[in-house]
Formats: C-alpha cells, sequence, structure tokens
C-alpha cells in the first residue's frame, strides 16, 4: 500500500513537468480546394463545372453558345459550338470498346452500349489586358473563343465577374440554357465605386442587372430533343 501511494505521488510530482514540455506548435497542412480557388481568382482565372447526367433521360442535339451583350442589348451570338447528340454509341468489339473507354477515361461499364455526355466545365482565362479566352470543355473535347473586355471610363483597366445562373428545369423539346456570365462591373455613381453585386440571375434575364451592367458575355447550352 505504501508503495502504491509514493507512485502515485511522484506520478503526481510529474504532471506539471510533461504539461511544460509540451511545445504550441504551428503545422503545415494540406493545401484546400479553397486556397486554389482564391489564387485562381486573384489570376482573373474563372472555372465552372456542370452536371449533365439527367439529359440522359432522353436524346438530344446539343450546342454550347456564347452571346455578347451591352447595356442590356445582345450585339451577336459570337460563337456557337455543335456538339453532336448526349448519347454516342460504343464500338460493339468488345477490345476496340474497351481501349476506347479508357482512352477518354469514361465512367461507364466495359460492357455499356453507348456513353453519355454527363459533364461540362467553362474556363476563363486572361490573355492581356484586353482580351480573354472562354473555353467550353466537355468529354467530347474543348472549343474556345477569345473575347474583347474594355474598361469603364472611371478605370483604368478592365475588371470583369464570373458566375453562375440559377440553372433552369428542362422543359421544352427546344430551349436556350444560360449557365454563366461574364460581367464588367459597373460604376456607381452614388457611392463613386465600381463594383458587381447582385444577386440571383435566372434564365429569362429579367433581374435590373442585366440593363446596368455595360457589358457582359453569356456563355450557356442548346437543347434540341431528338424525335424517335
Amino acid at each position: 500500500m505504501k508503495h502504491l501511494f509514493l507512485t502515485l505521488f511522484f506520478a503526481t510530482l510529474l504532471l506539471p513537468i510533461n504539461a511544460k514540455e509540451k511545445e504550441i506548435r504551428i503545422k503545415s497542412a494540406e493545401i484546400s480546394h479553397t486556397d486554389i480557388i482564391n489564387v485562381l481568382d486573384r489570376m482573373g482565372i474563372h472555372i465552372a463545372h456542370f452536371d449533365l447526367s439527367e439529359l440522359d433521360k432522353k436524346e438530344y442535339n446539343i450546342n454550347f453558345y456564347i452571346d455578347e451583350y451591352k447595356t442590356g442589348k445582345k450585339i451577336d451570338r459570337i460563337a456557337n459550338f455543335k456538339i453532336g447528340r448526349n448519347r454516342k454509341d460504343l464500338p460493339k468489339k468488345a477490345d476496340e470498346r474497351e481501349a476506347f473507354i479508357k482512352s477518354r477515361n469514361l465512367n461507364v461499364s466495359k460492357k455499356a452500349k453507348y456513353w453519355t455526355l454527363n459533364q461540362m466545365s467553362i474556363y476563363v482565362i486572361p490573355e492581356s489586358d484586353s482580351t480573354v479566352t472562354i473555353t467550353i470543355s466537355c468529354p467530347r473535347g474543348a472549343a474556345t473563343q477569345q473575347v474583347k473586355i474594355a474598361a469603364l471610363p472611371q478605370n483604368k483597366m478592365p475588371i470583369y465577374d464570373f458566375r453562375t445562373f440559377e440553372i433552369a428545369p428542362v422543359t421544352e423539346k427546344t430551349q436556350e440554357i444560360p449557365l454563366a456570365i461574364y460581367n464588367s462591373f459597373f460604376f456607381d455613381e452614388k457611392h463613386n465605386i465600381s463594383r458587381s453585386c447582385y444577386g440571383k440571375i435566372t434564365e429569362e434575364m429579367s433581374e435590373d442587372i442585366f440593363d446596368i451592367l455595360p457589358h457582359y458575355y453569356v456563355i450557356g447550352i442548346t437543347l434540341k430533343e431528338v424525335k424517335k
């Protein structure tokens, strides 16, 4: 009993010493998704990714488009990329089918009869002070379009923003769906500042902000249901 008491007594004495020896350290950590997005944003590079998997319920002919607007008025459809059908037959021979799936890195069964266009991405990358490249990428490939940007009279350099629309459901046999907007800031004379502040934007583009923004590009998708 005496031996147990002494052991506990010395253990208690050592506790503060051990506590003092424990150092406080700052640890390195893995780079997060937020870090990467913040860095890209600072560089003027923007990315949006879209899940098209629900389109597999029907068969569509798909186009990607880019429209240019100035103060709410459409100037031109500057790009219209024909992608083709969202379903594509796979090679019938097993070895050719397996090689095709591997070459495209497709997430489908080796026994699948067809593959679908189930995702797409939009990238906006600055090329110069007056030009950016908009890239629309999908498993079928990528299409690019260089577009012009311009500074407001109050600013020395162009300042543009990028965001996605509140995406509408597919309800028509032929439908255009805007996906993202790349827009110039507007000058707020009341507060003497350039800004790009607005809430949700919808397919109808009926929000007041579209009449205020001096210059913008709308990137979208056109769906045309294939008759069987």
